[in-house]
């Protein structure tokens, strides 16, 4: 199976999961769901399903996501 590196998927994709960005982070995935709780990290739900768009995670990063 092809897996993708964390910086390709923060390049492809326009949503994550939060276990998704739990990995990127090196956080608990726990730690996703209270940051986006208290409002700390921007999501959004998409067929009820919690969702953070790539681009808010490149802000915590530092990242600009321009090439």
């Amino acid at each position: 199976m092809n897996t993708l590196t964390d910086r390709q998927m923060l390049n492809i994709r326009t949503v994550l999961t939060p276990d998704e960005c739990a990995r990127i982070l090196r956080v608990d995935r726990r730690t996703i769901y209270r940051w986006c709780e208290a409002g700390e990290l921007e999501s959004v739900r998409i067929r009820g399903r919690l969702r953070i768009r790539t681009d808010y995670i490149r802000k915590l990063l530092g990242e600009s996501g321009e090439k």
